[in-house]
């Protein structure tokens, strides 16, 4: 549907108010303020409240018992590391006995 310069000029030309535009503004003025002004955010309400503090809540003990489950893999890869590296002291000592036992025998036999 295409406009003209004509159409646009009628819509948004002036147009005078209505016969008791003026009654239902002075009307308005005079009525008394209510004391209570909305909030000032919108969301804060009984419920929503409640349900994002639900949200938070949920989710940082989300992340505190992700954080326990990464503290216990950490620990149980040091544990593990800890006793690979003894097993290699073990190994490593073992093997040089072995080796100075070969040596001290093959000396003493010449």
């Amino acid at each position: 549907m295409q406009f003209s310069d004509d159409d646009l000029r009628a819509a948004l030309g002036r147009k005078e108010p209505s016969e008791d535009f003026t009654a239902r503004v002075m009307e308005r003025i005079s009525r008394p303020q209510s004391a209570v002004k909305p909030p000032v955010f919108a969301w804060w309400r009984p419920k929503w409240a409640i349900a994002g503090a639900l949200a938070v809540g949920l989710l940082l003990i989300a992340g505190l018992m992700q954080y326990h489950r990464d503290e216990q893999r950490r620990i149980e890869a040091k544990k593990a590391r800890d006793q690979a590296v003894f097993a290699l002291r073990i190994t490593s000592e073992k093997l040089n006995g072995a080796l100075r036992q070969a040596l001290f025998t093959r000396r003493s036999n010449h």
